[in-house]
């Protein structure tokens, strides 16, 4: 190689140094730049390295995060949509579809739930709000009194009250209103139920003989509290009336088993929702997706060495 020829490399070499090092400094009252965008299975910001299982190998353990969406869409969208049998089959396809309907406002992303749990062991994870209602119902201790039968008192009528206790005696505990007494006809609640309102999402992954595909149980529920309904109505001897209401329910409810690849979204299920009186809405549609990923449980890795060389900026810089 000729002197010339040397000398054009090393400059090139020397000029490329530079442009690397070079760089501008920021403006201290300039705006922060945005955030690089994150890594899908990729590095982490920290240096660590990426979480796909592939990386990792088998001495690492494995669990299973497991995602579900729920996204309203008109009927006839869905209809058109669940025509196209490749969307049917390939899950991110008909994800990135519905992607597309959401960002022209023809669709709405209902409900997104998350739960990461080890293969073989069930997961839940809810956000509701618990409703009690009472069950069942016995008359107040008045209501007893003026139902004893004609010429009887109302110890002799019930003589064979639990533990020889009168009526007056068994109901003394009973609930009562200002002014002492049960009124009459009021019927006294004894049993109660609790009911979860709100999102429910209860998983059993299984890893299989790889990583990339697993079985899954999986059992979504959205529950909504529409109202009360009169369960019955109860005249009293004086006038009064007791009404029993009962609370009114919607439920959106999936269960069901299926294999998965790992990374990839899956149509499951596609459900009605419910009109803003509580029916079932004929007009719309809930595409109900789910999607895994293998997450590897790892030490925190140590940050990267600088390489050789370059220990600090360079000379002159900051």
């Amino acid at each position: 190689m000729s002197t010339k020829s040397r000398n054009i490399g090393c400059l090139a070499v020397l000029g490329l140094f530079v442009a690397v090092w070079a760089q501008p400094a920021e403006d201290p009252a300039s705006p922060p730049r945005a955030a690089p965008p994150a890594f899908e299975n990729g590095p982490d910001q920290d240096g660590g390295v990426t979480t796909d299982a592939g990386d990792f190998g088998d001495d690492f353990p494995a669990m299973i995060q497991t995602r579900v969406e729920f996204i309203d869409v008109s009927h006839e969208d869905a209809t058109r949509l669940l025509e196209n049998d490749y969307l049917v089959k390939h899950g991110d396809e008909m994800r990135a579809r519905l992607q597309d309907l959401t960002n022209d406002g023809k669709a709405k992303l209902m409900e997104t739930m998350m739960v990461l749990g080890r293969s073989g062991q069930k997961s839940t994870v809810e956000s509701v709000r618990e409703v009690i209602f009472p069950t069942s119902y016995e008359p107040s201790a008045a209501s007893a009194q003026a139902a004893a039968p004609a010429g009887k008192t109302t110890n002799q009528a019930n003589a064979a009250a639990p533990d020889g206790k009168t009526t007056n005696q068994a109901n003394a505990a009973a609930p009562k209103p200002p002014g002492g007494l049960p009124a009459p006809g009021l019927a006294i609640p004894t049993t109660f139920e609790t009911r979860n309102v709100g999102s429910t999402l209860e998983v059993e992954p299984t890893i299989g003989n790889s990583d990339e595909f697993i079985d899954l149980r999986l059992k979504p529920e959205l529950t909504f509290d529409t109202g009360r309904e009169v369960y019955q109505k109860q005249a009293g001897p004086s006038g009064t009336e007791a009404v029993i209401q009962m609370p009114l329910f919607y439920v959106v409810r999936v269960a069901t088993g299926l294999t998965l690849a790992n990374g990839c979204y899956q149509l499951v299920a596609v459900v009605s929702p419910k009109t803003a009186n509580g029916i079932t809405d004929p007009t719309r549609k809930l595409f109900v997706m789910v999607r895994r990923d293998t997450v590897r449980a790892r030490p925190k890795q140590p940050p990267a060495a600088p390489a050789a060389g370059k220990t600090g900026p360079p000379p002159g810089g900051s």
